[in-house]
């Protein structure tokens, strides 16, 4: 997976070579998974529509990206769909980030819990 795939950090030609590299080279061909912007599908920067679908898999970063209905923050994910028939449209997979850090906290709290059940015992 090569992450960073998003408009203001580097040109088209430049993301058009690192496609190239991974998926035309005998030797490092892989399913190539992009992740980047999570407005990929409606970029309107010229080229950007053609490098973002020419992955494998795209997986666009959706962390930070929220609504908020009364005073409860959660993920925006109302497009999902949407980019889901465009990755199939174009061939290609379509693997949906949320927020990363959700497994950490998880576990941090149940070992919490765990730890406390223990101290108790």
């Amino acid at each position: 997976m090569i992450w960073g795939f998003f408009t203001d950090r580097f040109s088209t030609n430049l993301a058009h070579q690192i496609i190239d590299y991974f998926k035309t080279d005998p030797i490092y061909g892989v399913t190539l998974v992009g992740g980047g912007q999570w407005w990929w599908r409606t970029e309107t920067a010229p080229g950007w529509s053609n490098v973002f679908r020419r992955f494998d898999v795209y997986s666009p970063w959706n962390v930070g990206n929220y609504s908020v209905a009364g005073t409860n923050k959660f993920a925006s994910t109302a497009y999902w769909s949407q980019d889901l028939v465009t990755a199939n449209s174009a061939g290609m997979l379509y693997l949906r980030t949320d927020r990363t850090g959700w497994l950490v906290e998880t576990i941090i709290n149940v070992c919490a819990k765990c730890a406390d059940a223990l101290t108790e015992a």
